[in-house]
């Protein structure tokens, strides 16, 4: 398998993603990097490199939404609210790597689509060897 040969560009991202960024620090950030690059290796599935940025980014902004909620009582998908006496209700996080996980930010919906044509197997036709 190869190496990914991608560097985070911090900045870049803080400008791209500002919500984001005003809720988590520079540290929470680089940490939510370093789990996205445990998660999902962008060779494993020939994405081309100059592409790395955008699902990087989206997928490092889905899983600090995700921090960020939790760490403000609530994490996964919003299921109920009310207004007397203020009450939310969330689903919990679910399984990695399968629409549902994704489906809990917009960032995770747009990481979705983004990766979903490299899911599928590729068929590469040509005459198995041995065969006449």
């Amino acid at each position: 398998m190869a190496q990914l040969s991608w560097e985070f560009d911090l900045t870049r991202f803080k400008e791209l993603f500002p919500d984001i960024s005003k809720s988590a620090s520079d540290a929470q950030l680089n940490f939510d990097k370093d789990t996205a690059v445990a998660m999902f290796n962008a060779c494993e599935y020939s994405i081309p490199a100059d592409k790395y940025d955008n699902f990087y980014f989206y997928l490092i902004a889905h899983i600090a939404a995700l921090s960020i909620r939790g760490a403000n009582g609530g994490a996964g998908a919003l299921t109920s609210a009310s207004e007397g006496s203020v009450s939310v209700g969330f689903q919990g996080i679910v399984g990695a790597l399968s629409g549902s996980f994704f489906s809990q930010t917009p960032y995770g919906q747009i990481f979705w689509r983004l990766i979903r044509p490299y899911l599928s197997p590729k068929f590469v036709s040509g005459k198995p060897s041995g065969v006449f």
